[in-house]
């Protein structure tokens, strides 16, 4: 993976500017602001990294869904579950920075939506990137579901995947949940899987990301466990007995959902390399 991490500090720069971008947009899903151009731009993202993107538009005030395929080495897939709305901003005037300047300041990256969803989501599509430039392959096949309506509520996400349920299919399901707790150490959000057929499978692939997660750290992440109810796209994938962990780039200072939301530059960065690690790490190859 040296080639690999080597790539991603050499486009890190380039990588933060696109960032910038899609942070600049607005893409606020209640107002239905910004959601048009905002899907333009991730549509491109998702063009430049696989041959097999589709935008869902499942009604005329329905933000769009965008789904990709990315096939790998092996059958094993990893589903990718983000989304690019995010919630009104809090009043201006409580924010030193633009809310959709992206600004960069103190190594930080300043933006709402920079903690949740839109670095979590540049994070892995520049991951993807990064291992096909390098070994023209993807490890293992990839998948993606980034929906616009789940700052309020995904009243239309399980419509849609109860009709397309071959979308879901995958053995494992990353969700951009979760932070690192006050020492640095990343969370890892073990969901409550309904899979009673197969505990050893979900247990396996488990122990198999927070393997990769504390080889590429150095130190063990914080083990928390949540429910998948909170959201339906995350119920209806555990219902198909898929695992699903969540694991994000935010930090604890950083005010997700607030005034001057804002990541690490540094985290994002960390974070690309982090997945690519992990989808070769759940290949079963032992690559560096």
């Amino acid at each position: 993976m040296e080639k690999v991490f080597d790539f991603i500090d050499k486009s890190g720069a380039q990588y933060v500017k696109e960032l910038q971008v899609l942070l600049g947009q607005p893409s606020i899903s209640v107002h239905n602001d910004g959601i048009e151009e905002t899907v333009a731009i991730v549509k491109k993202l998702l063009q430049d990294i696989s041959p097999n993107v589709e935008v869902i538009v499942p009604g005329k005030k329905s933000a769009p869904i965008l789904c990709a395929e990315i096939s790998g080495e092996t059958k094993k897939t990893i589903l990718f579950y983000n989304h690019y709305d995010v919630r009104p901003p809090a009043t201006i005037d409580e924010w030193k920075y633009q809310p959709f300047g992206g600004t960069i300041d103190g190594g930080k990256i300043y933006a709402s939506g920079a903690a949740d969803n839109k670095g979590d989501l540049m994070a892995r599509i520049k991951a993807i990137e990064a291992l096909i430039k390098i070994k023209e392959t993807l490890p293992l096949t990839v998948k993606f579901i980034i929906e616009g309506e789940a700052e309020s509520g995904s009243p239309t996400l399980a419509d849609v995947v109860s009709l397309r349920p071959e979308l879901l299919h995958a053995d494992l399901c990353i969700s951009a949940t979760g932070s690192s707790d006050d020492e640095g150490r990343l969370e890892l959000t073990i969901m409550n899987n309904q899979c009673p057929d197969c505990p050893n499978r979900k247990a396996d692939i488990i122990s198999a990301v927070a393997e990769a997660v504390t080889e590429f750290h150095q130190r063990s992440p914080v083990v928390l466990s949540s429910s998948t109810k909170s959201s339906p796209m995350l119920e209806a994938v555990s219902k198909l007995g898929i695992p699903v962990i969540g694991l994000g780039i935010a930090n604890r200072g950083s005010r997700v959902h607030g005034s001057d939301e804002n990541i690490n530059t540094a985290d994002f960065l960390d974070g690309i390399k982090l997945i690519a690690f992990i989808m070769q790490k759940l290949s079963g190859s032992d690559e560096t």
